[in-house]
Parts: C-alpha cells; sequence; structure tokens
C-alpha cells in the first residue's frame, strides 16, 4: 500500500483517459469526458453514474457546464462541438464549417454564448439561434494552436492560450484583441481567470505556472516546482488559491499571494490532464490519463503542512560546527530549523528561489543561494536577510562559509566561482571551469576552496592569492559535489558516473575509487573522525564506505526519492535530505563481536503519505467510510469487523 496521504479521498475509476472534468454550479453533478467519446456524469452525493452519452466518435477534448447547470456543451477531436440537455440527454451540434477538431469549449458566464477553439482561431456562438456570431483571429491572433479558451467573470473579456507561448485578451463583444501576457519559455495549455477577474493564471510546457494582472499585464508570479509540462491550471473560489497538474503525475496547491508550494498530492499514475476546486473549495478534484478521478481535501492538506515538513524536495542540509538544529532548504522555498533530538520543527523561514545552504560555524547566520543569480545571508535568530550579494550571471548552486565565518564561497552556472567578504563588498573572482560549477567547499583550515563542475573535474582554489593548485580529474561526468576530510588531507568527490573518488591534497593523486551506487551520486560527507564517508544518490540509497579500505559498511534503502543531501551531526549520527520532502535521522552503530555496522532510524519528517507492505495493524478505529474505501483501493484488506488492516507484500496498484 503505496502513497496512502493524509487528505486523499477515494478515487474514481473511468472506462479510459481523463480528458476533461466539470462541476456543476449548485455542486450536485461531476461530469467527466473520456478519450473514448464517451460523457459521464456522477451524482456528487453518492458517486453514483446517473448519464452516460456517447454521440462523439472521437476522444472529447473539453467539457463545460452552463452557469445554470442544466447544459453541458462538449468538444472533440470528431471535430464537432455538441449541447447536452442534463435532464433528457438530449444533444444538438454545433454546425460548425471548419475541418479542424475542436480543442477547447467555454461558456461565457450568462451562458448564452459558448466559445470553442479551432486551431488558431476562436468562434463564439450564440446558443439559442446556433448561429457564429463573433471570431477572435486576424493580424493580432495567435500564430499557433490554441490550447485554452475562458471567459472573465463579468463576460467583458476571453483569455485565449497558444503554442505561440502568449496569453492574450480579446474584447467579448467586439472580438478586437486587447493585450498580450508574455513571459512563458513554451506553449501555453490552459488558462484560468480569478473569481474577481484582476487576476489570470497560465500554465505551460516550460513546467511552470505564472499569475498575471490583468490590466497592466505584468506577471506576479511564476509558480515553479513541476518536473514535467503542467497542462491545467484552476483558482480556488475565493481566489486565493491556485492549483496545477501535469505530465509528472502531480498535483499542486499553491498560494496566490506569497506564490508558494502549499501541498504536492501525489497518487496519479500517469499525466493530469485537468484540475478544478469543488463549488464550496473544500476539494480538489484531479483526472488523469491513469484513467483514474483523484479527490483531495484542501482544508486538511493545509493544515498539515506547517508541523510536517516540506511540501517540496529537501535540495540541501546543513549542521553547525559548534552544535544547533539542522537546517534543511527546499524547493518549497521554507529554510526549516530542526530539533536534533526530537525532529521537531522548531522554525520556518521563507526563503524565495532557495537552491542551495550554508551555515557559518558558529550557527548564528545561514547563507543562501538563488536562482536569482543572488547570495543572500540570514540572522537565524530573526529570520531576516542582512546581506545580500550579486554578481553572478546564471543561478547559484552551491554556497559555503570559511570556518573563520569572515567569507563565503559560491557556485554558479555561469561557470566561475566567487569569494565574497562577509562585512563588506570586496569580492574575488575564480575562473578556470569550462562548464556549470554545482558546489564548494573550504578546507578545516580555510586556506583552500574545492569546487565541483559539470566539467567533471574538481578544482582546489587557494584562497589567498585565487589560484587554481590542483585540477583533479578522473570523472566522465558532472561532479556534484566535493567534501574535504576533517585534517584537510584528502578531498572527497562524487558524480553523476556513479562512483565516488578519494584524492591526496598534497600531491593531487587519485588514491581510490569507490562504486556500489547504481545511479547518480549528488552528495558526500567525512565523518567527524574522518574514518567514514556518507554519500546519497538517485538510486534514493545512502551508502556508509570505509575510507582506509574503500568497502561499503551500510546500505540504508527504502527512501522514496533521490537523496539530496548528507550530514553528520557527530561521530555516528546522519542527518539526510530527499527530494521527497522529508528529512531522516540516523544513528549509525559498530556491533561489538564483529566488524560491522547497522543504522538505526531515530526521527523522520513526513510527507504527507503512508507507505506499508507486508504489515498488519491491529485495533483500527475510527475508520468513516472514505477511509475505508481509500485504503481498499490502494492495496489494504480490512478483516475481524475493520479491527485489523492487514496489507499484502506487492502493492495493489
Amino acid at each position: 500500500m503505496t502513497k496512502v496521504q493524509f487528505g486523499e479521498y477515494p478515487f474514481l475509476p473511468v472506462d479510459d483517459v481523463v480528458q476533461s472534468c466539470a462541476y456543476s454550479s449548485d455542486g450536485k453533478l461531476f461530469a467527466v469526458g473520456l478519450s473514448t467519446g464517451s460523457i459521464h456524469v456522477y451524482a456528487t452525493s453518492n458517486w453514483e453514474k446517473v448519464r452516460t452519452w456517447s454521440d462523439h466518435v472521437h476522444s472529447i477534448r473539453s467539457i463545460a457546464f452552463s452557469p445554470t447547470g442544466n447544459r453541458i456543451a462538449s468538444s472533440s477531436t470528431d471535430r464537432t462541438a455538441r449541447l447536452w440537455d442534463v435532464e433528457s440527454g438530449e444533444s444538438q451540434h454545433l454546425p460548425i464549417k471548419q475541418s479542424s477538431e475542436v480543442v477547447r469549449i467555454a461558456f461565457s458566464p450568462r451562458g448564452d454564448q459558448v466559445a470553442l477553439v479551432i486551431s488558431t482561431t476562436v468562434e463564439v456562438w450564440d446558443v439559442a439561434t446556433k448561429d457564429c456570431i463573433l471570431t477572435l483571429s486576424g493580424d493580432n491572433g495567435h500564430r499557433d494552436s490554441i490550447m485554452g479558451v475562458v471567459y472573465s467573470p463579468d463576460g467583458q473579456q476571453i483569455a485565449t492560450a497558444s503554442m505561440d507561448h502568449t496569453v492574450r485578451i480579446w474584447n467579448a463583444t467586439t472580438g478586437v484583441f486587447s493585450h498580450e501576457l508574455t513571459g512563458h519559455a513554451g506553449g501555453v495549455w490552459s488558462v484560468a481567470y480569478s473569481p474577481l477577474g484582476n487576476q489570470i493564471a497560465s500554465s505551460s510546457s516550460d513546467n511552470t505556472v505564472r499569475l498575471w494582472d490583468v490590466k497592466s499585464g505584468e506577471c506576479l508570479h511564476v509558480l515553479s516546482g513541476h518536473d514535467n509540462q503542467v497542462y491545467a491550471v484552476a483558482y480556488s473560489p475565493n481566489g486565493q488559491q491556485v492549483v496545477s497538474g501535469g505530465l509528472d503525475a502531480t498535483v499542486r496547491l499553491w498560494d496566490v499571494e506569497s506564490g508558494s508550494c502549499r501541498q504536492l498530492f501525489t497518487g496519479h499514475g500517469d499525466a493530469v490532464t485537468c484540475v478544478l476546486f469543488s463549488k464550496n473549495g473544500e476539494q480538489i478534484a484531479s483526472g488523469s490519463a491513469d484513467t483514474t478521478i483523484r479527490f483531495w481535501d484542501v482544508s486538511t492538506g493545509t493544515s498539515r503542512l506547517a508541523p510536517s515538513g516540506h511540501s517540496a524536495g529537501v535540495q540541501s542540509i546543513k549542521y553547525p560546527y559548534e552544535g544547533g538544529p539542522i537546517a534543511s532548504g527546499g524547493f518549497d522555498d521554507t529554510l526549516r530549523l530542526w530539533d536534533v533530538e526530537t525532529g521537531a520543527c522548531n522554525r520556518t523561514l521563507r526563503i524565495p528561489n532557495v537552491s542551495c545552504l550554508a551555515y557559518s560555524r558558529q550557527g548564528d547566520q545561514i547563507a543562501s543561494g538563488g536562482y536569482d543569480n543572488s547570495v543572500r545571508l540570514w540572522d537565524v535568530q530573526s529570520g531576516t536577510c542582512q546581506r545580500t550579494f550579486t554578481g553572478h550571471t546564471k543561478h547559484v548552486f552551491g554556497v559555503a562559509y570559511s570556518p573563520r565565518g569572515d567569507q563565503v564561497a559560491s557556485a554558479s552556472l555561469d561557470h566561475t566561482v566567487r569569494l565574497w567578504n562577509v562585512l563588506d563588498d570586496e569580492y574575488s573572482v575564480l575562473t578556470g571551469h569550462t562548464n556549470s560549477v554545482a558546489n564548494v567547499a573550504y578546507s578545516p583550515n580555510g586556506e583552500w576552496v574545492a569546487s565541483s563542475s559539470k566539467d567533471s573535474t574538481v578544482r582546489i582554489w587557494d584562497v589567498a592569492t585565487s589560484t587554481c593548485r590542483h585540477v583533479l580529474m578522473g570523472h566522465h561526468l558532472l561532479v556534484w559535489e566535493a567534501a574535504f576530510s576533517p585534517r584537510g588531507d584528502q578531498l572527497a568527490s562524487c558524480s553523476q558516473d556513479q562512483t565516488i573518488c578519494v584524492w591526496n591534497l598534497e600531491t593531487g593523486g587519485r588514491l581510490s575509487v569507490l562504486t556500489g551506487h547504481t545511479s547518480g551520486v549528488c552528495c558526500v560527507a567525512y565523518s567527524p573522525s574522518g574514518d567514514m564517508l556518507a554519500s546519497g544518490g538517485f538510486d534514493k540509497t545512502i551508502r556508509l564506505w570505509d575510507v582506509a579500505t574503500g568497502k561499503c559498511r551500510v546500505v540504508i534503502r527504502n527512501f522514496q526519492d533521490t537523496i539530496l543531501g548528507v550530514a553528520w551531526l557527530g561521530e555516528g549520527q546522519l542527518v539526510a535530505g530527499s527530494a521527497d520532502g522529508s528529512v531522516h535521522k540516523w544513528q549509525i552503530v559498530k556491533e561489538a563481536a564483529a566488524d560491522q555496522y547497522h543504522a538505526s532510524l531515530q526521527w523522520c519528517t513526513t510527507n504527507g503519505s503512508l507507505n506499508v507492505t507486508g504489515a498488519s495493524m491491529h485495533d483500527v478505529r475510527g475508520l468513516t467510510s472514505i477511509n475505508k474505501q481509500l485504503l481498499m483501493q490502494r492495496g489494504g484488506n480490512l478483516s475481524d469487523g475493520i479491527k485489523t488492516l492487514i496489507v499484502s507484500d506487492h502493492d495493489k496498484k
């Protein structure tokens, strides 16, 4: 039973790929358009199917309820558009003359018109007369296929989304072009107005959602987090949240004011094709190519984020030299401070665009590097930004404090390393890498900086003179990270080539190559004694290595995603951050009777899902009918009057 999320409802299985979904205005009906050409209508009170229509002969592309809920409009790849009477099931087709498929359809707020997308044109039809009364195209029209259309809440405007990377605003009465919204780096799949009509959300093949001011055309937020194209976007009824879904099979809930990701819903097994809020805003429905519709509880999802952990992947994890809380930075634009013993989140700092973190030796400051090309210094106690360094021309992917805390090193995709003086604006630029620099690290005495790069090398720099002492060549792919040994006489580097290299810093020669990971290795750290190395990677494992022999002593498995950061809290204590948003603390114990080790999990933050295999949970109480249905669908078997939950050894998909 895999990833049963707290806040998830049972899914609704259907016959084929879900192309479009819609709620009626009173929320009592839910319609689904399928790739088979069928339309199913469900009563939301018990989710029984009350209507099935199959007049379309090819895939449904879009469906929409009229504002009164008595009609459903549908468009199809069979090059037709139909209007259905919900009560009788009778349909009428609009006499479209063009020979292209009807990609999207939308009702006007009064329900007297429907807008149809046909190739690069939008046609507006009168519902009563079945006449085309307006065409949106011409010199100011889109230059590529239109994929989305929507009316403004007051019916005065129509917004269109296109593969030409733009959103265009039109006068809904005259058809005159008003202005365009530009900024997406890929085709725009979907567009939605906020309930007040002052904002527009658009989703794109550039993996982002953008929020726009309708009047000025200004981009208010770029919502980044999806790993692939974003197919669908919708506003909540109160306009305070946006939901999106896409090719990465995830559903994401965003805060409109801050632009932050408030929740990540996983569970679909294929692309999410449509998303929408229930009329009361309490649920999200998502339709997918995996032939299911899933329902998610918005309030539960929102309320559980703060104590649980990051809502998106942990990309950096650090521990101060002189003790203190563990710091983790996530793709959710937060920095979280965790109690070492209990795992409780003591503080959450909102840090936009964070890509990497570093603690000062004293633990009173944190440096962050960002996707905005900057380096920022933060006061841990107050959570305020004390200083911002600018100069890099591309994303900053690695930062490190010098042991004395008077300098910060940064690594950038602009191929350079910069050394910043903390107290003033002076800096040095270290050049020599021929590709992006992924990370930096100071030697224990602060005299050297190591930089790892996509050019497959590690460079050792003299801090005082800004000159390169060694170029360490041995990896044949991107080197993600390098770490100095506590004595400063060795360096370990990890690479996308699945290996870890250990180097002699006096000679620059390679001492050993550690193999065992089955995919790229993206983080490495020496234990305080220097006797062990910890590494984590894309194979979702942590490996502990004996430095002297090169032997792998422990493999920690069963993570849900890539290990992006490891750090030692002290001898025998290890903490790791994962791309699934979780943080784990482990106790590494050496067996007294043998030269063997084992890892004991002490605590982990949750990412909101339950993963169980081959287990039996007894005395299960308080399950609602929704709980029972969900657990049964996800592989559980309730017995003994629902007091025992048995999960088989093979997950039920």
